[in-house]
C-alpha cells in the first residue's frame, strides 16, 4: 500500500491503494492525491525516498521502493520568492512571504494532546479499588504514549523530507556548475581576446599608417569610423565582462547559500531531544503498565500503606509522560517552523538556480555573437597580411631570376 508523506509537517497518510489501483483506475498521480489527501492538483511535487521525482509518467518507480513512501511538498506551503540573487533578500523574505508563514504557522501548529487529568476524588470512596484508578492512569499513559510515538515519527519523515530536498538541491547544483565549467573556459578566453584586441588598437592603427595599403584607409574618415568601432567594441566588452563577473559571483552565492540550507539536516538538536524525551516517557509508561496487573489482584477495599506508595509512582509517571508530551510538541512546532524555512529557502534556490543557468546560456550566446571585433580583428591582422604578401612577392621575383 501508498504511504504518503507531506514533507511540512511529516503527516503520514497511509492509504489502501497500490500503483497497479491507480493505473487501473486511469488516474493520474494528482487526482489520486487530490482523493486521498484533500491537495489541490498543480500544488504539490512528489518525490520518492531515494530523492527521485515522482511523476504519472514513472509511477512503477514506487513500486520498486522497499519503503512504498512517496514525500510530498505542498508548493502553496513553500513559495520561492525572487531574490534577484542577492545575500540580503535571501536573509531577509519579502513581507508578503512572512505573512504568508504566519499563515501556514498558524494552520500546522499543533497542540499537545493530553487526557483529561486523572480524578483521584474516588480514593476517598469506602469501596475504592486501586486496580480503578489503575486503570484510568494506563489508559491516559497508553494514549499519550502512543501520541508522543506519533510526534516522533513525524519529525522522522521531515526530517527525511529534507534530506530529500537538499540531495536534489544539490544534484541540480551539480548540474549547473558542470554546465558552467564548460562554459568558463571558453569565456574566459573570448574575453581576454577581446580585451587583448582593444588595447591593441591604438598600436594597430599606429602601424597601419607607416605603410600605404591604401589612399583612403588612413583618411580623417576612415580613422572616425574607427573610433566608432573601438568604441563600440569597449563597450560590448565592458557590459560581457560584467555580466560574467556577475555569473561567477551569483554561482558562490548560490553554493554558498545551498550549503546554509542544508545545515538544517546537519543540525539533529531538537530530533536528538525528542528522541530523549521518549525515552523518558517509555520508562513512565513502563511503569505504569507494570504495576497496573497486580493492582488488579489487590481486593482489600479503601486506602493502604502499600497502595498509597503504588498512586504515588503513578501520579509521578503520568506526570512524566504529560511532561514529554508537552516539550515534544512545542519541539515538533519548533521544528516544523525550521522546516518550513529550509524548505522555502531550497525553493528559493532552485528557482535561482533555472534563472542562473538562463544567464548563463544568454551570455554564451552574446560571446558567439558577430560583433565589433570582427573589425578590429581584421585590424590587428591587417600589417601581417600585407608583410606576408610583400614577402610572398619577393619570393616569387626571385624564383623569377
Amino acid at each position: 500500500m501508498i504511504c504518503v508523506c507531506r514533507a511540512e509537517d511529516g503527516e503520514v497518510f497511509q492509504t489502501n491503494a497500490t500503483v497497479q489501483d491507480i493505473e487501473r483506475c486511469g488516474k493520474n498521480l494528482e487526482t489520486f492525491l487530490r482523493r486521498e489527501i484533500g491537495i489541490e492538483e498543480g500544488a504539490v511535487l512528489a518525490y520518492l525516498s531515494d530523492g527521485r521525482r515522482l511523476r504519472t509518467d514513472n509511477l512503477v518507480d514506487l513500486t520498486g521502493m522497499q519503503d512504498q513512501v512517496c514525500f510530498l511538498l505542498h508548493t502553496p506551503y513553500v513559495p520561492p520568492h525572487n531574490t534577484h540573487m542577492r545575500r540580503s533578500s535571501i536573509d531577509r523574505p519579502p513581507l508578503g512571504i512572512y505573512f504568508l508563514h504566519c499563515e501556514v504557522m498558524k494552520l500546522l501548529h499543533l497542540q499537545p494532546p493530553l487526557q483529561p487529568p486523572i480524578d483521584e476524588s474516588v480514593t476517598a470512596a469506602p469501596s475504592f479499588r486501586p486496580s480503578e484508578l489503575g486503570a484510568s492512569y494506563y489508559r491516559a499513559a497508553q494514549a499519550q504514549q502512543q501520541s508522543i510515538d506519533r510526534t516522533l515519527d513525524s519529525l522522522r519523515y521531515q526530517q527525511s523530507a529534507l534530506r530529500i530536498a537538499c540531495s536534489v538541491l544539490d544534484l541540480r547544483l551539480i548540474d549547473v556548475a558542470n554546465i558552467f565549467d564548460g562554459v568558463a573556459a571558453g569565456a574566459r578566453q573570448e574575453l581576454d581576446r577581446q580585451a587583448s584586441l582593444i588595447a591593441g588598437v591604438d598600436a594597430d592603427l599606429e602601424m597601419v599608417s607607416r605603410v600605404q595599403i591604401h589612399r583612403d584607409f588612413m583618411s580623417p574618415a576612415a580613422k572616425e569610423r574607427w573610433t566608432r568601432a573601438v568604441e563600440a567594441c569597449q563597450k560590448t566588452h565592458g557590459d560581457l565582462q560584467e555580466r560574467w563577473y556577475h555569473i561567477e559571483a551569483t554561482l558562490k552565492l548560490l553554493v554558498d547559500s545551498a550549503a546554509e540550507a542544508k545545515l538544517g539536516l546537519s543540525n539533529t538538536r531538537l530530533l536528538d531531544e525528542a528522541e530523549g524525551l521518549n525515552k523518558v516517557s517509555r520508562d513512565a509508561h513502563g511503569k505504569i503498565r507494570k504495576p497496573y496487573p497486580l493492582s488488579m489482584v489487590c481486593h482489600h477495599p479503601g486506602p493502604t500503606a502499600s497502595t498509597e506508595a503504588l498512586l504515588q509512582d503513578l501520579r509521578r509517571s503520568d506526570t512524566s509522560i504529560r511532561n514529554s508530551l508537552s516539550v515534544i510538541t512545542e519541539l515538533k512546532n519548533t521544528f516544523t517552523e525550521r522546516c518550513l524555512c529550509t524548505l522555502r529557502q531550497i525553493s528559493t534556490l532552485s528557482n535561482d538556480l533555472l534563472v542562473f543557468a538562463s544567464d548563463l546560456s544568454a551570455l554564451e550566446a552574446s560571446l558567439k555573437t558577430k560583433n565589433a571585433f570582427s573589425d578590429i580583428q581584421r585590424l590587428h591582422k591587417m600589417i601581417h597580411a600585407y608583410g606576408a604578401t610583400v614577402i610572398e612577392i619577393v619570393r616569387r621575383k626571385e624564383l623569377c631570376v
